[in-house]
């Protein structure tokens, strides 16, 4: 388990939570209150399912948000219903994740940072995902990092990457970081401090909207104001 990931339990385990995660190709039997399916590379031809799940859980937070991000707002929504009502239970993928948060905290136009492993081409599919939900992008910039040196990425780099992309890119009103990978949970509320808007990290996210799934209400201090405040 990365640390990334050992970051997004432990916060989850702070509200009282359990966690399970299985491969969204694989068997999935869960008892908690709610489970991670982390998604796989088979999107790219259209093989993402969920085998099984045993009913135990109120919430699935489907991980991987650019394979459906690649699909489209239209087709993960018919995707993911179509869970839903298989499986009797509610779901959410990262990337409606993400959008539900922007929406929450009013943002209409955002700056994007991703780790750019995908190539400019990629992150031209991210911001068309974004605008097709009517949240307008002013870049989705990339770092140029390989895929498998994501989490060796200082958070220091991080932080100036971003800095440097949001003076050069105006009329953002929130930021986006895309991915559990790169280690920005810390860097969020300083961000936010000295940027002057929310910005909106994947794992933050996440713990937000399984709050709200689960009508939780349990602000956490240090993480920005989207997990200080609980927008609805």
């Amino acid at each position: 388990m990365s640390l990334i990931r050992k970051a997004s339990v432990f916060a989850a385990v702070l509200l009282g939570f359990g966690v399970s995660t299985a491969h969204a190709q694989g068997m999935m039997k869960v008892n908690v209150p709610f489970a991670f399916v982390v998604g796989q590379n088979q999107f790219a031809a259209g093989q993402y399912e969920i085998r099984e799940v045993d009913g135990a859980s109120n919430v699935i937070a489907i991980e991987g948000a650019p394979p459906f991000m690649l699909l489209g707002p239209a087709r993960e929504t018919e995707m993911v219903d179509g869970w839903k009502r298989k499986y009797d239970t509610d779901m959410f993928t990262s990337s409606q994740n993400q959008v539900n948060a922007f929406k929450a905290l009013k943002a209409k136009r955002i700056l994007g940072i991703t780790s750019g492993s995908g190539g400019p081409d990629l992150n031209k599919v991210y911001a068309k995902y974004f605008e097709d939900n009517g949240i307008g992008v002013v870049a989705m910039e990339g770092m140029g990092v390989e895929f498998k040196s994501i989490p060796d990425v200082p958070p220091a780099t991080i932080a100036s990457f971003i800095k440097k992309a949001f003076a050069e890119h105006g009329g953002a009103d929130a930021v986006y970081i895309l991915g559990s990978s790169l280690e920005a949970l810390p860097l969020i509320a300083p961000l936010e401090r000295e940027l002057g808007v929310p910005v909106v990290q994947a794992i933050a996210a996440r713990i937000w909207e399984i709050q709200k799934r689960l009508h939780v209400h349990e602000p956490i201090k240090g993480y920005g104001r989207l997990l200080e405040t609980l927008p609805a």
